[in-house]
């Protein structure tokens, strides 16, 4: 199975005072899903690539990657418990990061839902762990020249060789914990 999506949004905002300021931008995505099968045993695997540029778009190399991904499944057998060095794949990577983002959200931190409340300046995380939030990044999914709220996008350093040194404020947490917007107001 394989599929793919495109969009385009345009976000504007005007002020009270009938200012306006507008950004537009496209999103391509494909998927591919494959199942690979060895007798009795069946195994399936999965790639995805998303960018604001078709043209960035490798279906070949999706469609390699998820039959691989399959592929080496087959057969796969569950290791001993142990302590060990290991390699984490760019989506499992991605996956952990999601499940972490909320907990950057300073409206999480003020109403407890975040597992960093209290590490601001902390180690927290591996010294090789560097985090940004980086809304002017060059053809970035979902990056934009402002936020929500119409202010411009700023590169915030969350996590600083495994320290945590920031969190994402909209103008209103922003006010309540005496710091700065980090321009990190989504909408819709």
């Amino acid at each position: 199975r394989s599929a793919f999506d495109e969009a385009a949004f345009e976000i504007a905002i005007v002020d009270s005072n009938g200012e306006q300021i507008k950004h537009r931008q496209t999103l391509f995505s494909i998927d591919a899903t494959s199942v690979a099968e060895d007798g009795t045993e069946a195994e399936m695997g999965y790639d995805t690539q998303s960018s604001v540029d078709f043209e960035n778009l490798k279906a070949s190399e999706v469609a390699k990657n998820s039959a691989n991904n399959a592929v080496r499944l087959l057969h796969a057998e569950t290791p001993k418990t142990q302590v060990c060095p290991a390699i984490l794949e760019n989506a499992v990577v991605a996956e952990l990061l999601g499940f972490l983002s909320g907990s950057f959200s300073a409206e999480n931190i003020d109403k407890h839902f975040s597992l960093l409340i209290g590490k601001l300046n902390e180690k927290v995380f591996s010294d090789k762990l560097t985090l940004l939030d980086d809304g002017l990044l060059p053809g970035g999914v979902r990056t934009s020249p402002f936020d929500g709220e119409g202010t411009p996008s700023l590169t915030n350093i969350l996590v600083d060789h495994g320290i945590v040194r920031n969190f994402l404020y909209d103008s209103y947490y922003a006010r309540k914990h005496s710091t700065k917007s980090t321009a990190s107001c989504r909408r819709g």
